[in-house]
């Protein structure tokens, strides 16, 4: 039985070899790309790669088209938000869910300082005499 498609031998183990598609092949990525895109973008020319070339991490034949299937459908995946990308550009706002983590995530360093703050036995004093002035 033949190879999978997108599944190459070399050096005695198995990669994954997806060629990216004309309209995104070489292309010039506009910045800022999103992180998820990394992997299609070279970050030293800023174009998109050619070619996305994974290890499957193994030298069996059968393992490696279990699990090339994984990766053929992130490659897909991927092509579509980058095609997205160049025809939408990228996002002008931030959404809702954002704008939660970002408050969660600063309410978490607020609190972390404070916490840092009271174990300083020299600044207890004024960290109790700060929070009564602001009570």
């Amino acid at each position: 039985m033949g190879r999978m498609k997108f599944v190459q031998r070399r050096a005695g183990r198995y990669e994954f070899r997806f060629p990216l598609p004309d309209d995104l092949a070489g292309k010039p990525a506009p910045p800022p790309w999103p992180e998820a895109l990394a992997a299609l973008v070279n970050v030293r020319t800023g174009r998109f790669k050619t070619e996305v070339i994974r290890s499957l991490q193994t030298n069996d034949g059968p393992t490696a088209d279990r699990r090339v299937l994984a990766h053929i459908a992130e490659a897909h995946r991927l092509v579509d938000q980058a095609r997205r990308l160049l025809s939408e550009g990228p996002e002008a706002g931030i959404s809702a869910d954002q704008i939660a983590a970002l408050v969660r995530d600063h309410e978490i360093h607020l609190l972390g300082t404070d916490e840092v703050i009271w174990d300083c036995p020299g600044l207890v004093v004024l960290v109790r005499f700060a929070w009564i002035a602001v009570d």
